[in-house]
């Protein structure tokens, strides 16, 4: 995880701004679930602290990717706001990431949000990260405003992703491109056909396909399958590093879908039992 050089201080409301680390895990567990009891401009809610408890390692975790950063905002050491910002884990899409801010009520319209991306923009761009991300509800005006002030543009309305109390609500998905994608260490060219402009294709199998969900006895499979595609095609933000993981890892991937209802991991077989196609 990137680190601040200093602190940056906020003189006019005595806030300073610093990277978050591991000691911090408590005060920013209470924080959050204050602020979650406070506003339901976030995706969780109080109640779902468990959440929450594997704080500590998730800032050690961060603290080996080059790519992320986690502030907090301190008013006499206390937590008033957050912001986090994650980049990709593979060489196709380390260079963009998505980030989350939070700012306590009471600091609401003081300018606290402001300077967290400020910190995050100012950052990456020195840190050559190629494209900033985030989702903000589309009901929400104040932090619209608040990040087409910085350059985010809008890029696309995701629809019904929250459900609060009954009602559906929006996600706008914002985007702010930094840098010179020439600079990047690849460069991989796409066809730039409109889907309009695409005719529909008839599919004739080349033999009896089974479509059925993943089993964790499937996991050799599903390794050696993503193995061999990542040498095939350029389209996948998997590169030919595959994807890392052991046989028991995948396992438990696999357990965890079967045990989520809201989860569904389907692949296509050959009768021969070969993995010719997934969907997750």
């Amino acid at each position: 995880m990137a680190f601040l050089e200093k602190p940056v201080v906020l003189h006019r409301h005595d806030v300073v701004i610093r990277s978050a680390v591991a000691d911090d895990a408590e005060a920013l567990v209470d924080y959050f679930l204050a602020v979650t009891a406070q506003s339901d401009n976030l995706t969780f809610e109080p109640d779902e602290t468990a959440m929450f408890a594997d704080e500590a390692m998730f800032l050690e975790n961060l603290e080996t990717s080059p790519n992320a950063l986690a502030l907090v905002a301190e008013h006499e050491g206390a937590i008033v706001g957050s912001l986090t910002f994650i980049g990709g884990t593979r060489p196709k899409v380390k260079r963009i990431g998505e980030f989350g801010i939070t700012v306590e009520r009471t600091w609401w319209d003081k300018g606290i949000g402001s300077a967290l991306v400020q910190v995050l923009v100012t950052w990456a761009e020195k840190a050559r990260i190629g494209k900033i991300h985030l989702q903000v509800r589309t009901d929400n005006p104040r932090a619209i405003a608040l990040y087409r002030k910085f350059g985010f543009v809008d890029e696309a309305v995701l629809r019904h992703v929250l459900r609060i109390r009954g009602d559906y609500v929006d996600l706008l998905w914002m985007g702010l491109a930094l840098g010179d994608a020439s600079s990047e260490e690849s460069d991989v060219s796409y066809a730039n056909a409109a889907v309009s402009e695409v005719a529909p294709q008839r599919i004739a199998l080349q033999g009896p396909i089974a479509i059925r969900e993943l089993q964790p006895g499937d996991a050799q499979a599903i390794l050696d399958y993503f193995d061999q595609i990542v040498t095939e095609t350029d389209y996948l933000q998997l590169g030919t590093e595959g994807l890392q993981l052991s046989r028991t890892e995948e396992q438990a991937i696999l357990s965890q879908y079967l045990q989520d209802e809201r989860k569904l991991y389907i692949g296509a077989f050959t009768h021969e039992g070969t993995l010719v196609g997934t969907l997750s």
